[in-house]
């Protein structure tokens, strides 16, 4: 679940909340994994957020052209 000590800076309510949600999860999805990442080419990433943040993810609307 969690990483250690994590939810314990939670307030009561919300750590209830986040505990059912994490329950949820596994029990629909048990072969879940956690995987961290690290970034080695800072353009990369720039241009990763960048094309990200221009992204239109409206399902309504056309797709533009290139």
């Amino acid at each position: 679940m969690r990483a250690s000590g994590q939810a314990d800076r939670l307030l009561p309510a919300l750590r209830d909340q986040d505990e059912r949600v994490e329950a949820a999860v596994y029990e629909h999805f048990p072969a879940i994994t956690r995987r961290s990442s690290s970034v080695s080419d800072a353009a990369g990433w720039a241009a990763g957020r960048e094309a990200a943040d221009q992204a239109r993810l409206d399902l309504r609307g056309r797709l533009a052209p290139g």
